[in-house]
């Protein structure tokens, strides 16, 4: 059955993951692929269930820094996707390939026994049916298998045919072995007188071997026999112990944080002047013809706020009018058809310059959408030079020796950086580190899991990858 539950452990140790794990499996989980490092931390991934075993046909990704959100999430897809190979960490975020399975028949059950059938010869054509039926059905006229007439003949001490068409006899049976069976011994008689031995007479000249008889034509199907029971499926073999996950890399150090800089003051406000009179409005006079346009005068200086006058009292409230009737409801329009759920995956992973802001761009249209994130790259550290390095598979799973462009004083820090697309994720794995360069074998998700093999395998030649090193 396919997988129901899924639930991340974390251990500050391996004995502590450990004992976490026995109690989940105590409650009948069972472990779903290897352990993985994160940080500090030892990661272990149990479920209730088990992953079917066959053909990947859909794919996609779940992310989440936090652990409980991360578990919750894979959990609530396991009704269409289970999680394809461990969790991969990154920028201390979790990833998770999903995928929808179609199982292979590993183990089939035996099927009802098969009916047995008859055949017979009746109303000029070869008949058939099962035991359990009660019509028989024409299989073939025999009029469809008469060839040309045969005759018969007693001849050699044996019964021979042949077509009316050939010249060659054929031997059908001996006499010999037409004999019944042999009856009862009689009474032994009395011994009678020896004869004279009689003279042996010529031996005679053996005769020509007689020519080869045409084929006589094949004679009619017998019953087909009952089908037999399938054999019972072998046991299943043991599952292989899963090999121990290599120690992942150290983590170079993170530069310092530039100092903030200073705010200036701020302005003084300068004051209010004060508001001049308002002056008495005099009559209104007749509406003159209108002059030319003048000139436009300077502008002249706003006048001072006169004091405000005093409120006059308040009107009556005018009566209340009746309300107006309530118009009939509108048909309700109808209801649109449920779009399809969103699916957002990650897209490019960018390392912006030191001290730039961190930005998250969303391509694409629902329900396929791509995430693109750019991470700000931390401040050099005093003393420390950081370079990144590209390079390219020669052999597939062969490592690549990468030579530093800078000198360093000790041994740097080496980072993988974790590259690729939705379809395909370049894991960089880093092995002897110098002074003056280091080993790098590059590993690469599948795109389909196989009955047989893991959901990691070597990146094939031609595959780009890039490096981090952090030094003095």
């Amino acid at each position: 059955m396919s997988l129901s539950k899924y639930e991340l452990l974390v251990g500050s140790s391996s004995s502590d993951l450990q004992t976490k794990v026995r109690a989940k499996q105590a409650t009948g989980s069972v472990i779903i692929y290897g352990m993985f490092y994160r940080g500090t931390s030892y990661c272990q991934a149990v479920g209730t269930g088990s992953l079917d075993v066959g053909t990947l046909t859909d794919y996609r990704i779940v992310s989440s820094p936090n652990v409980d959100t991360f578990s919750t999430m894979v959990s609530g897809m396991l009704g269409e996707v289970q999680p394809v190979g461990t969790p991969v960490v990154y920028n201390s975020s979790l990833f998770q390939v999903m995928g929808k399975v179609q199982p292979f028949n590993m183990t089939g059950q035996n099927g009802a026994n098969g009916k047995t059938p008859e055949i017979q010869v009746a109303d000029g054509s070869i008949q058939w049916k099962y035991t359990t039926d009660t019509m028989w059905q024409n299989l073939i006229s025999l009029n469809a298998l008469q060839g040309a007439s045969a005759d018969m003949r007693v001849s050699n001490s044996a019964i021979q045919w042949k077509r009316s068409t050939d010249t060659q006899w054929t031997t059908l049976i001996g006499l010999a072995d037409l004999a019944g069976p042999a009856g009862p011994t009689g009474p032994q008689g009395p011994t009678g007188s020896t004869g004279p031995q009689g003279v042996a007479g010529p031996k005679g000249e053996t005769g020509p071997a007689g020519a080869t008889g045409d084929t006589g034509p094949q004679g009619l199907p017998g019953p087909m026999g009952p089908q037999g029971n399938p054999g019972n499926t072998g046991p299943q073999g043991p599952v292989g112990s899963t090999g121990a996950i290599g120690p992942a890399g150290p983590q170079g150090p993170q530069g310092n944080m530039g100092p903030q800089g200073v705010q200036g003051p701020q302005g003084e406000v300068g004051p209010t002047g004060p508001k001049g009179t308002t002056g008495d409005a005099g009559p209104a006079g007749a509406k003159g013809a209108t002059g030319d346009t003048g000139p436009v005068g300077p502008k002249g200086s706003t006048g001072d706020t006169g004091p405000a006058g005093p409120t006059g009292p308040t009107g009556p409230k005018g009566d209340v009018g009746s309300t107006g009737p309530v118009g009939p409801k509108g048909d309700a329009g109808p209801t649109g058809n449920t779009g399809p759920a969103n699916t957002l995956s990650v897209g490019t992973v960018t390392t912006g310059a030191a001290g730039s802001n961190a930005a998250a761009t969303i391509t694409g249209t629902a329900p396929a959408q791509t995430l693109n994130l750019t991470i700000p790259r931390g401040n050099t550290g005093v003393g420390a030079v950081s370079e990144t390095v590209n390079g390219t598979v020669v052999t597939a799973g062969t490592a690549v020796a990468v030579t530093f462009a800078k000198t360093y004083s000790a041994v740097p820090n080496v980072v993988p950086v974790i590259t690729g697309d939705v379809n395909t994720i370049v894991i960089p794995i880093i092995g002897t580190i110098t002074q003056t360069g280091c080993s790098v074998v590059v590993a690469r998700t599948r795109g389909t899991l196989l009955l047989t093999t893991g959901p990691i395998e070597a990146a094939p030649a031609a595959t780009a990858f890039r490096i981090v090193v952090t030094g003095n």
